[in-house]
C-alpha cells in the first residue's frame, strides 16, 4: 500500500513505531462507536498528489514483482465531493462504515471500516521507476480524478477497507488524516500506525495502451492488500491486477471477417452441414446463407434481394491462455439448398445435383431459391486477447487460413428450416414444394462429440 515518494519499506512499516501491543492492553470497559463521517471529514487536508485531497493508493512490492502495478480508488469519496461542489461529473459514489474506539492502558485503539460503491479508480504500471509516476505516468485503466473532471471516462467499482491503529490520544479525540499522517506530512502520535490494514476493491472501465491490452477495451482492476503489523510476514498479500473483462461486441465484427476464401462458393465460402456417412447411407448435406454473404453480393451487384436479416452478438471472456468466444446468430430469409450424398463425388458441394433450392450463383441467374430461418451458436477458444480480430469460420476450420485455436469448437449448434422447390434427386416430383431441416450439435469435450447430425428433405405438408 503506497501513495508516496518514499521507499517501500518506509511506507509499509514505520520502524520508529512499535508493532507490538503486549505492553499496552485494551481496557474493554471504555468503548466508543462513532459515525464514519468523523473519519471522512478529517481526510484530504493535503494535496500532494490529488488536487481534490490526497488518498492512499495500493501497490505491489517491486522486490517481488518485475513490473509492479499500483492502483487507486476514491474510497473516501473526496473526488466525488469535489465533483458535487464544483459541477463535475457525479458518479453517485456512496461511502458507508463506522469507527470504533477502545481505551488502551496508554491511548486508544481505533478501528475504521469503510464500504464504498461507485468509486472512480485507476492504475499505473512500474510505479517505482520514477518519483513522478503517481501524477504523470499514463494510466493502464480508468482516468485520474482531475481527468475525469475534464470529461475522461472513469473506471468505477466497489471496495472494502479496514484500518486498525493505535495512538496516544483519548477516545473521542479527533481522527487522523490517513494519507497525510502515514506519509509524515502531518505529525500524529501513533503508537502503531497500523495494526491491521486490509483493502479489497474491484472496478471496471476502459483499458489503455500502457496496460498492454487494446486501447479502449473494457477491463477490470482488482486490488487485494492485507497488512498485519504483528505477523512475521507483515504484508502477506499485495496484489494489483488488470484483466480484460468479458465484453460483448456486435455481430458485424464477426460477419465482416467471413468470406475471405472462394474455394467452393463464388460469393465467399460458408460452412455446410452434413450427416455422418458412418451412420447414414446416403448421407445428405445442406447449406444456408447463414452469414448473409450471398445476400450481400446480390445487393451490391443488382441481384435478387431476399431481405436476409441477421441478428446476434459476440461475447468474449478472458482466459489464462487467451479468450473464450461465444457467437450467437439468428438469420431470417436465408437462401438454402441440399445435396443427396456428400460422399458421392469430391465436387458434390459444387456441381452435384440438388434435392431442394438452388445454389447462390444459380439464384443470381434467376433460379428459384429455398428460403428459411436458422439459429447458430459457436463457442471456441484461442490464444488471442479479448477484443482481437475474429476468425473466418470456413477458411480457418478447413485449414485455408491459420488460426491459433485452442479448441476450434467447444460448442457448435445449428437449427434451420427452409421451404422451396424440390428436385428429382429428392425422390419427389420436380418443382414440388419441399422442406429442408438441419439439426447439428457438436460438443468437443463430450464422449460423443457430434450427437446430432441431421439433414432431411421432405415434401411440404
Amino acid at each position: 500500500m503506497k501513495r508516496a515518494l518514499l521507499s517501500l519499506p518506509v511506507v509499509l512499516c514505520i520502524t520508529l513505531l512499535s508493532c507490538s501491543d503486549d505492553s499496552n492492553p485494551v481496557e474493554p470497559s471504555l468503548e466508543l462507536t462513532r459515525p464514519i463521517a468523523d473519519f471522512i471529514n478529517a481526510q484530504g487536508t493535503t494535496t500532494h498528489w490529488s488536487p481534490y485531497g490526497d488518498e492512499i493508493a495500493f501497490a505491489e512490492n517491486p522486490s517481488e514483482v518485475v513490473h509492479p502495478n499500483a492502483g487507486w480508488f476514491d474510497f473516501l469519496g473526496l473526488a466525488e465531493k469535489y465533483y458535487r461542489d464544483h459541477g463535475g461529473p457525479i458518479q453517485d459514489t456512496r461511502v458507508t462504515g463506522s469507527v470504533s474506539e477502545s481505551t488502551l492502558a496508554v491511548g486508544r485503539l481505533v478501528q475504521v471500516e469503510i464500504h464504498t460503491e461507485n468509486a472512480i479508480a485507476w492504475a499505473i504500471k512500474d510505479w517505482q521507476a520514477d518519483t513522478s509516476s503517481w501524477t504523470s505516468y499514463p494510466t493502464t485503466i480508468g482516468a485520474r480524478e482531475e481527468d475525469v473532471m475534464q470529461g475522461a471516462t472513469p473506471a468505477l467499482g466497489e471496495c472494502d477497507f479496514v484500518w486498525i491503529f493505535s495512538d496516544s490520544n483519548e477516545i473521542g479525540s479527533p481522527l487522523p488524516d490517513m494519507a497525510a499522517t502515514m506519509n509524515a506530512f502531518v505529525p500524529w502520535p501513533y503508537i502503531e500506525w497500523y495494526r491491521t490494514v486490509t483493502f479489497f476493491g474491484a472496478a471496471t472501465g476502459p483499458l489503455h495502451a500502457a496496460s498492454g491490452f487494446p486501447e479502449g477495451a473494457t477491463g477490470t482492476l482488482s486490488i487485494a492488500q492485507i497488512g498485519h503489523c504483528n505477523d512475521a510476514d507483515q504484508w502477506p498479500m499485495e496484489k494489483v491486477k488488470l484483466e480484460l473483462a468479458e465484453a460483448t461486441y456486435p455481430i458485424t465484427d464477426f460477419l465482416n471477417e467471413q468470406g475471405k476464401t472462394t474455394n467452393w462458393q463464388t460469393y465467399g465460402d460458408e460452412i455446410a452441414w452434413m450427416e455422418n456417412p458412418a451412420e447414414v447411407i446416403p448421407p445428405e448435406a445442406g447449406w444456408f446463407d447463414l452469414m448473409g454473404l450471398a445476400e450481400k453480393y446480390y445487393r451490391e451487384h443488382g441481384g435478387p434481394v431476399h431481405n436476409t436479416v441477421i441478428t446476434g452478438s459476440v461475447t468474449q471472456t478472458p482466459m489464462e491462455y487467451g479468450r473464450l468466444v461465444h457467437i450467437t446468430m439468428h438469420t431470417e430469409n436465408a437462401i438454402a439448398w441440399a445435396i443427396p450424398d456428400h460422399t458421392a463425388d469430391p465436387d458434390a458441394f459444387v456441381t452435384g445435383p440438388l434435392t431442394i433450392g438452388a445454389r447462390e450463383e444459380a439464384v443470381m441467374d434467376g433460379a428459384t431459391p429455398a428460403l428459411g430461418n436458422c439459429d447458430f451458436e459457436w463457442i471456441f477458444t484461442d490464444s488471442n486477447a479479448v477484443g482481437s480480430a475474429l476468425p473466418d469460420m470456413a477458411a480457418t476450420m478447413n485449414g485455408l487460413i491459420p488460426w491459433p485455436y485452442a479448441e476450434w469448437y467447444r460448442v457448435v449448434t445449428l437449427r434451420a428450416t427452409a421451404r422451396g422447390p424440390l428436385h428429382e434427386s429428392s425422390g419427389f416430383p420436380e418443382g414440388t414444394q419441399g422442406e429442408l431441416f438441419i439439426a447439428e450439435e457438436g460438443y468437443c469435450n463430450e464422449a460423443d462429440q457430434w450427437p446430432v447430425e441431421v439433414v432431411t428433405v421432405t415434401k411440404a405438408p
